[in-house]
């Protein structure tokens, strides 16, 4: 496990060396400098605030939440996203230390775990959205670029197919907690307390319309706020883009990242060109 930890940073490390000296060591540095020192904390204040605006998606779940559970969620939150960037094992090596954060400060394990759980679904619901609001405001262009045109209508129907897997991601949760309660009561009776307990407060998550539906707004303004944050930083280093732009780069950057299979061809992925 520490070797392949090892060869793994070693590969991200020669990855982001070639990108660096692929668009060019000169480009890159003048980019960072042209930022400044007030540049670089306002992207820093701003990103700061997209994330506490995440946690606080997750925190909507919460029944009888406190001032003190958003805190958690919103330093939760951030060590899930750094956890899921670095970790070799992604994205549910985040999800899992994001949740081992709020029990180590007090939230019950079962809460914990389930409410992350209902975030990441609330989250995808956003994404969901998110998507699609990108491709309306960025389709004229994507049909005109050469690049995209054969690929559009792949991305539009992925993009619908992500609307089953939700619903299947869901249906997991409802009957695969009562699975998993069986099978402890067969296999594991000394577990089957904590399974249980996970399995109520699961179900908690799904019996608040009112919670699910402002979580995943909170998520909308969240994805629609980094979108915004592109045009921030896209403006400091003097390029030219406007927001409605940076929003559809943003959302189809993030139709590229989930799921990665439909990520094809490779140039697909590739961000349009920003004039400068």
């Amino acid at each position: 496990m520490r070797f392949g930890v090892i060869a793994a940073a070693f590969v991200g490390l020669a990855v982001a060396i070639w990108l660096v000296l692929h668009i060019g060591i000169a480009a890159v540095f003048a980019a960072v400098t042209s930022v400044g020192p007030g540049g670089f904390a306002l992207i820093c204040l701003y990103g700061t605030a997209v994330v506490a605006l995440m946690g606080s998606g997750w925190f909507a779940l919460l029944p009888d939440g406190r001032g003190r559970e958003l805190f958690i969620c919103i330093v939760g939150r951030q060590m899930r996203d750094s956890a899921g960037d670095i970790l070799p094992f992604s994205q549910f090596g985040g999800i899992v230390i994001g949740a081992r954060y709020a029990i180590l400060r007090g939230v019950a394990a079962p809460l914990s775990f389930a409410s992350m759980v209902a975030d990441v679904t609330t989250e995808l619901m956003a994404q969901i959205a998110f998507i699609v609001i990108g491709l309306a405001l960025g389709i004229a262009e994507l049909r005109a670029a050469p690049a995209m045109a054969g690929v559009l209508n792949g991305l539009l129907l992925g993009t619908l197919l992500l609307v089953p897997g939700l619903a299947a991601f869901v249906f997991l949760q409802k009957r695969g907690s009562a699975f998993a309660e069986r099978l402890a009561a067969r296999f594991l009776p000394a577990a089957l307390q904590h399974t249980a307990a996970f399995g109520r407060a699961m179900a908690a998550m799904y019996e608040s319309p009112a919670r699910l539906a402002a979580s995943s707004t909170i998520h909308l303004l969240a994805w629609l706020a980094s979108g915004v944050g592109i045009w921030i930083s896209v403006k400091l280093i003097g390029g030219h883009l406007n927001i409605f732009q940076a929003i559809a780069i943003e959302a189809f950057s993030r139709r590229c990242a989930a799921p990665r299979s439909s990520c094809r061809p490779p140039s697909a992925c590739r961000k349009p060109a920003m004039r400068r």
